[in-house]
Protein backbone atom coordinates (compact mmCIF):
# COMPACT_ATOMS: atom_id res chain seq x y z
CA UNK A 1 0.00 0.00 0.00
CA UNK A 2 2.87 2.40 0.70
CA UNK A 3 3.80 2.59 -3.00
CA UNK A 4 0.31 3.95 -3.71
CA UNK A 5 0.67 6.60 -1.02
CA UNK A 6 3.88 7.69 -2.78
CA UNK A 7 1.72 8.51 -5.83
CA UNK A 8 -1.42 9.78 -4.06
CA UNK A 9 0.00 12.03 -1.37
CA UNK A 10 2.06 14.32 -3.66
CA UNK A 11 -1.20 15.13 -5.46
CA UNK A 12 -2.92 15.91 -2.16
CA UNK A 13 0.08 18.05 -1.23
CA UNK A 14 -0.19 19.99 -4.51
CA UNK A 15 -3.89 20.56 -3.90
CA UNK A 16 -3.26 21.83 -0.36
CA UNK A 17 -0.47 24.24 -1.31
CA UNK A 18 -2.64 25.46 -4.19
CA UNK A 19 -5.38 26.71 -1.87
CA UNK A 20 -5.83 30.45 -1.79
CA UNK A 21 -4.59 32.38 1.24
CA UNK A 22 -8.03 32.47 2.89
CA UNK A 23 -8.33 28.67 2.91
CA UNK A 24 -4.68 27.70 3.55
CA UNK A 25 -4.29 25.83 6.83
CA UNK A 26 -8.01 25.08 7.11
CA UNK A 27 -8.00 21.55 5.67
CA UNK A 28 -7.07 18.68 7.97
CA UNK A 29 -6.20 15.09 7.10
CA UNK A 30 -7.13 11.81 8.72
CA UNK A 31 -6.11 8.21 8.13
CA UNK A 32 -8.92 6.34 9.94
CA UNK A 33 -7.15 2.98 9.60
CA UNK A 34 -3.83 4.25 11.00
CA UNK A 35 -2.15 1.58 13.15
CA UNK A 36 1.00 1.78 15.19
CA UNK A 37 1.58 -0.89 17.78
CA UNK A 38 3.78 -3.91 18.41
CA UNK A 39 2.09 -5.92 15.66
CA UNK A 40 1.37 -3.41 12.93
CA UNK A 41 2.69 -0.18 11.43
CA UNK A 42 0.50 1.29 8.71
CA UNK A 43 -1.27 4.50 7.80
CA UNK A 44 -3.97 2.29 6.32
CA UNK A 45 -5.82 2.34 3.04
CA UNK A 46 -8.13 5.31 3.53
CA UNK A 47 -7.61 9.07 3.63
CA UNK A 48 -10.16 11.63 4.72
CA UNK A 49 -9.94 15.40 4.41
CA UNK A 50 -11.88 17.79 6.64
CA UNK A 51 -12.74 21.47 6.42
CA UNK A 52 -15.35 23.75 7.93
CA UNK A 53 -16.85 24.56 4.53
CA UNK A 54 -17.76 22.19 1.72
CA UNK A 55 -16.35 24.68 -0.81
CA UNK A 56 -12.88 24.41 0.75
CA UNK A 57 -12.81 20.68 0.02
CA UNK A 58 -14.31 21.05 -3.44
CA UNK A 59 -11.69 23.67 -4.36
CA UNK A 60 -8.98 21.03 -3.89
CA UNK A 61 -10.18 19.44 -7.13
CA UNK A 62 -8.86 16.04 -6.05
CA UNK A 63 -11.00 14.11 -8.52
CA UNK A 64 -9.09 15.55 -11.47
CA UNK A 65 -5.70 15.48 -9.68
CA UNK A 66 -6.11 11.77 -8.90
CA UNK A 67 -7.71 10.86 -12.23
CA UNK A 68 -4.66 8.97 -13.51
CA UNK A 69 -4.85 6.76 -10.41
CA UNK A 70 -8.56 6.00 -10.83
CA UNK A 71 -7.91 2.23 -11.02
CA UNK A 72 -6.59 2.40 -7.44
CA UNK A 73 -8.32 5.39 -5.85
CA UNK A 74 -11.98 5.99 -5.06
CA UNK A 75 -12.83 9.63 -4.36
CA UNK A 76 -16.19 10.23 -2.71
CA UNK A 77 -18.20 13.40 -2.68
CA UNK A 78 -18.18 15.67 0.34
CA UNK A 79 -20.33 14.37 3.19
CA UNK A 80 -21.19 15.45 6.72
CA UNK A 81 -19.30 13.97 9.68
CA UNK A 82 -21.44 11.45 11.56
CA UNK A 83 -22.36 12.03 15.18
CA UNK A 84 -20.55 10.40 18.11
CA UNK A 85 -17.10 10.18 16.56
CA UNK A 86 -13.82 10.22 18.41
CA UNK A 87 -11.16 12.86 17.79
CA UNK A 88 -7.43 12.80 17.34
CA UNK A 89 -4.67 14.52 15.46
CA UNK A 90 -2.03 13.48 12.97
CA UNK A 91 1.31 15.25 13.07
CA UNK A 92 4.68 15.16 11.34
CA UNK A 93 7.60 13.64 13.20
CA UNK A 94 10.85 15.35 12.28
CA UNK A 95 13.97 13.24 12.78
CA UNK A 96 16.56 15.85 11.90
CA UNK A 97 19.01 15.80 9.05
CA UNK A 98 21.45 13.15 7.95
CA UNK A 99 25.15 13.64 8.45
CA UNK A 100 25.55 14.04 4.68
CA UNK A 101 23.14 16.97 4.61
CA UNK A 102 24.77 18.56 7.65
CA UNK A 103 28.21 18.18 6.08
CA UNK A 104 27.04 19.59 2.77
CA UNK A 105 25.62 22.65 4.51
CA UNK A 106 28.78 23.08 6.63
CA UNK A 107 31.02 22.84 3.55
CA UNK A 108 28.99 25.46 1.70
CA UNK A 109 29.01 27.89 4.62
CA UNK A 110 32.66 27.43 5.60
CA UNK A 111 34.30 27.15 2.18
CA UNK A 112 35.59 23.61 2.62
CA UNK A 113 35.03 20.26 0.92
CA UNK A 114 32.18 17.94 1.77
CA UNK A 115 34.71 15.18 2.52
CA UNK A 116 36.43 17.24 5.20
CA UNK A 117 33.12 18.46 6.57
CA UNK A 118 31.95 14.82 6.95
CA UNK A 119 34.73 14.36 9.53
CA UNK A 120 32.85 16.79 11.78
CA UNK A 121 29.87 14.40 11.76
CA UNK A 122 31.31 10.92 12.24
CA UNK A 123 28.02 9.31 13.28
CA UNK A 124 24.50 9.70 12.03
CA UNK A 125 22.78 10.76 15.27
CA UNK A 126 19.25 10.79 13.92
CA UNK A 127 16.77 8.86 16.00
CA UNK A 128 15.33 5.91 14.13
CA UNK A 129 11.55 6.12 14.25
CA UNK A 130 9.15 3.25 13.79
CA UNK A 131 5.95 5.17 13.08
CA UNK A 132 4.26 4.82 9.68
CA UNK A 133 5.60 7.01 6.91
CA UNK A 134 5.14 7.99 3.29
CA UNK A 135 8.25 8.19 1.13
CA UNK A 136 8.15 11.46 -0.84
CA UNK A 137 10.36 13.48 -3.14
CA UNK A 138 10.68 17.24 -2.82
CA UNK A 139 9.43 18.94 -5.96
CA UNK A 140 11.75 21.89 -5.40
CA UNK A 141 15.05 20.20 -4.48
CA UNK A 142 14.47 16.66 -5.74
CA UNK A 143 15.55 15.25 -2.36
CA UNK A 144 13.82 12.09 -1.17
CA UNK A 145 12.54 11.99 2.39
CA UNK A 146 10.17 10.17 4.70
CA UNK A 147 7.09 12.00 5.92
CA UNK A 148 6.80 10.22 9.27
CA UNK A 149 3.30 10.45 10.67
CA UNK A 150 2.33 10.27 14.33
CA UNK A 151 -1.14 10.12 15.82
CA UNK A 152 -2.63 11.00 19.21
CA UNK A 153 -6.16 10.54 20.49
CA UNK A 154 -7.85 13.56 22.03
CA UNK A 155 -10.84 13.34 24.38
CA UNK A 156 -12.66 16.20 22.63
CA UNK A 157 -12.54 18.28 19.48
CA UNK A 158 -9.84 20.96 19.43
CA UNK A 159 -10.18 23.69 16.80
CA UNK A 160 -7.09 25.15 15.20
CA UNK A 161 -5.12 25.31 11.98
CA UNK A 162 -3.28 22.64 10.04
CA UNK A 163 0.01 22.55 8.20
CA UNK A 164 -0.59 24.26 4.86
CA UNK A 165 1.49 21.72 2.95
CA UNK A 166 0.31 18.41 4.37
CA UNK A 167 -2.90 19.06 6.31
CA UNK A 168 -1.30 17.71 9.48
CA UNK A 169 -1.70 19.17 12.93
CA UNK A 170 1.14 20.90 14.72
CA UNK A 171 2.33 18.69 17.60
CA UNK A 172 2.63 21.62 20.02
CA UNK A 173 -0.76 23.14 19.24
CA UNK A 174 -2.93 20.30 17.99
CA UNK A 175 -6.03 20.73 15.86
CA UNK A 176 -8.08 17.57 15.83
CA UNK A 177 -9.93 15.74 13.08
CA UNK A 178 -12.84 13.32 13.44
CA UNK A 179 -11.85 9.65 13.44
CA UNK A 180 -14.47 7.27 12.07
Amino acid sequence: MNHLWEKIFPQVHLALVGLDADDAGKVGISWPNYRFDDNRRSIGNKLRLFAEKKEQLESLNLISLLERLSDYVHVRSVAAVPENVRFGYFYRINIGESRNKLAKRYAKRHDTTEESALKRYPVDNRIRRKEPFIRLQSMSSGDKFKLIIGFKDEPAEVKGSYNKSYGLSFAGTPATVPIF
